[in-house]
């Protein structure tokens, strides 16, 4: 590995040309929607506690420091939402839709930003355990791309030696009809996976993918709860009363005029109870957020489930060997019908899952060229160091 620690700061040709070990779907939720949270909850703290967050219209008799009180008060208790076209219920049983969430509101994206970070760790922190730095791959690979012919070719090779010397220490070289029977079912289906059968890692991003879509989804169904019944269809609400020429605006789920009780001590132990109304302006743009949240949550749960789809589609053994074999037509002159039959050992014996997986995200993180360059020269490599009935686990 000490070739790939110096090759290493190459990925450091452009500040704004990184490289990474996951696709743009998994940007989108690690990256980018994080980005987008964290500055969506420092926005709202900055106007909820640099601001005035509530202002409440206090009896005439009220002096200044009262006034204060009233607001305090009513900003860390629940307001209630009443229409002003009904009248204010006498008992707390009628008072069904109190607002208790803006006060938290800040806290909850901020979570929010950790769960869509959480899976990313979790990839980062398993996927090493494999034997292949997938991370260090793809981006020497991609800062070699920017280099030289000769750090380019070098970086190649050495590339090919690493990829080889991880996918042979994970082989299964147990000869027995058992192990030869898990293989063939790691092989063509996915109930068993290890680094033995030569599926961890495309199984462990799969299993990564769907975090993602479980944090998507999940995180509707928390909103519904932390917001109140019916955020599920938010958006779809807005968008009709758009449609219908509404007042979208005007949503009993984030009120700018609620009514807060609060009770004062006085002298002789008497309870004075006091009604008032107050303005909640922090609601206007908590409001726009939470649609662009929930627009964001549907896009970002509906691409992750196609994206999951696509990878999925990615394991049946056709295209497995389809993939491999476009770039070899490509790169070598001389591949033919020939070459079919060692290709496939090449693809199934050989690379098997995990490589193509990882040959894949480099295509994802580089270009066509460097990574058709990378099978060829693994395709040579193979010809000439391993022949097939040296493979202990062919079926």
């Amino acid at each position: 590995m000490a070739l790939l620690e110096a090759l290493y700061p190459l990925t450091e040709v452009s500040r704004f040309r990184r490289r990474y070990d996951d696709d743009f779907i998994d940007r989108l939720n690690n990256r980018y929607s994080m980005f987008i949270f964290i500055v969506l909850g420092i926005i709202i703290s900055t106007r909820q506690y640099v601001g005035d967050p509530i202002t409440c219209w206090a009896p005439a008799q009220f002096t200044h420091e009262w006034v204060e009180y009233t607001n305090k008060i009513c900003w860390i208790s629940n307001t209630y939402y009443v229409p002003m076209d009904e009248s204010i219920p006498n008992n707390d049983k009628n008072k069904d839709h109190y607002i208790a969430y803006y006060q938290w509101v800040p806290i909850m994206i901020f979570l929010q930003a950790i769960f869509f970070f959480a899976p990313s760790m979790i990839w980062k922190k398993l996927n090493s355990q494999s034997g292949i730095h997938v991370n260090k791959i793809v981006s020497v690979v991609g800062g070699a791309e920017h280099g030289s012919p000769e750090v380019r070719d070098k970086t190649i090779r050495y590339i090919v030696r690493n990829l080889d010397r991880a996918l042979r220490s994970q082989r299964e070289y147990r000869t027995g009809c058992f192990a030869r029977c898990r293989q063939s079912i790691a092989r063509n289906c996915f109930i068993i996976c290890g680094k033995r059968y030569g599926n961890y890692l495309i199984m462990l991003y799969l299993f990564v993918k769907l975090l993602y879509i479980g944090n998507g989804i999940g995180q509707l169904f928390l909103l519904n709860e932390f917001l109140g019944d019916g955020y599920y269809f938010y958006g779809f609400e807005v968008v009709n009363d758009m449609a219908k020429g509404k007042n979208w605006t005007t949503s009993k789920r984030f009120p700018r005029v609620t009514l807060c009780d609060f009770k004062i001590r006085a002298l002789g132990n008497k309870i004075h109870e006091h009604t008032v109304q107050c303005a909640l302006p922090i609601n206007l743009f908590n409001e726009k957020v939470y649609i662009f949240i929930w627009f964001w949550l549907v896009f970002i749960s509906g691409a992750t489930i196609l994206n999951f789809v696509l990878w999925m589609w990615t394991l049946f053994r056709r295209n497995r060997r389809q993939y491999v074999r476009k770039y070899l037509k490509i790169m070598h002159k001389n591949f033919s019908k020939g070459d079919y039959s060692p290709s496939k050992e090449f693809c199934e014996d050989y690379l098997r899952q995990d490589g193509i997986f990882v040959l894949r995200l480099i295509a994802k993180n580089t270009n066509d060229v460097v990574v058709g360059e990378i099978i060829q020269a693994m395709w040579e490599y193979y010809k000439k160091h391993h022949q097939p009935s040296k493979l202990s686990d062919d079926v």
